[in-house]
């Protein structure tokens, strides 16, 4: 009998002692560091696509709010709370997350609007022949110069330009 008594009293000693505040037992790993930059690399891209995939598949994407757009503050309160285990389970940064999606479709945008400007500007430059006058010749150049700059998009590295090249349709067809 003493020694069920002693055991019992080990037995709540031992609860006691791991429940304890003193005690901090964490259980959960250690995720990486979400980087901060307002850049995105190629390698934090590619992982963002496989991520995305997952995101779709599971249907996350229709949990959560339409036009869902991130705020440093207040995403992790605002997620559903199966969305929000599923970036604890796989160690992902709901704010960054939503932060290179929202920047993988401006950097689509911005290599669409490239894209149309460079169109533009082959038409234009077709038309300057040596045939036609001067002033049309500099007004024409001048259109020329003047879309050279609108089509270079204040924010987007070259860097993340080169992401999406020749990968226009597949990056877009994931974020879709």
């Amino acid at each position: 009998m003493k020694r069920y008594i002693i055991l019992v009293l080990i037995c709540l000693f031992l609860v006691w002692f791991i429940s304890s505040p003193r005690v901090k037992i964490s259980l959960k790993r250690a995720c990486p560091i979400a980087p901060t930059s307002q850049s995105i690399s190629e390698n934090e891209a590619n992982i963002f696509l496989k991520q995305f995939q997952e995101y779709k598949s599971r249907g996350y994407h229709k949990k959560v709010i339409e036009n869902f757009s991130f705020d440093e503050t207040s995403t992790d309160k605002r997620l559903p709370w199966i969305v929000k285990k599923w970036f604890e389970v796989n160690c992902i940064n709901p704010t960054r997350f939503y932060y290179v999606e929202q920047r993988l479709h401006t950097i689509l945008k911005a290599q669409s609007h490239k894209n149309h400007t460079d169109n533009v500007i082959s038409v234009i430059s077709e038309m300057i022949t040596p045939e036609i006058d001067e002033e049309k010749r500099d007004w024409y150049l001048s259109i020329i110069e003047g879309l050279k700059k609108i089509s270079k998009i204040e924010g987007i590295t070259a860097s993340e330009l080169e992401i999406i090249k020749n990968r226009e349709k597949e990056i877009s067809n994931i974020l879709e």
